[in-house]
């Protein structure tokens, strides 16, 4: 008796669950926090948002590539102002890039030697920061 009481069960939860209608959701992502493109079809919409977000504003930064080791020039805007620079300690060739960061970082530089060679990257978040006199002076 107890089989046949299972097998009605299963057949009414095969029942339910095929005859329900799928509905139809958004399906995307954004980090400006709306978005309403995209489709998927389930028979639940989940939204989810992350509340941990910082507000920052944005700010103006120096943009610009120099094979000479210094620029500074062009601009760009963002959340952070980013300069990275590669040099080769044996020729002393530097090449420096500069820019904006639309993500919000720690404010501070990384190092990294490799044989010869040597890369900085440096992140600040105020105006005009990643000039060359200023992030020398930046916690290393």
């Amino acid at each position: 008796m107890s089989l046949i009481k299972q097998s009605i069960q299963f057949i009414i939860f095969i029942i339910f669950h095929v005859t329900v209608k799928a509905i139809i959701c958004f399906h995307c992502h954004s980090e400006f926090g709306t978005c309403n493109s995209g489709m998927c079809e389930g028979n639940v919409c989940i939204k989810m948002e992350a509340s941990n977000r910082i507000n920052v504003k944005a700010i103006i930064c120096f943009h610009c590539h120099s094979e000479f080791g210094t620029c500074n020039s062009g601009m760009c805007e963002g959340n952070v102002c980013i300069k990275m620079e590669a040099s080769n300690r044996i020729n002393g060739r530097r090449t420096v890039r500069k820019g904006c960061g639309k993500k919000y970082e720690q404010n501070g530089c990384q190092q990294t030697f490799f044989g010869t060679k040597w890369t900085s990257r440096c992140v600040c978040d105020q105006m005009m920061c990643n000039n060359d006199e200023i992030l020398t002076s930046l916690p290393e």
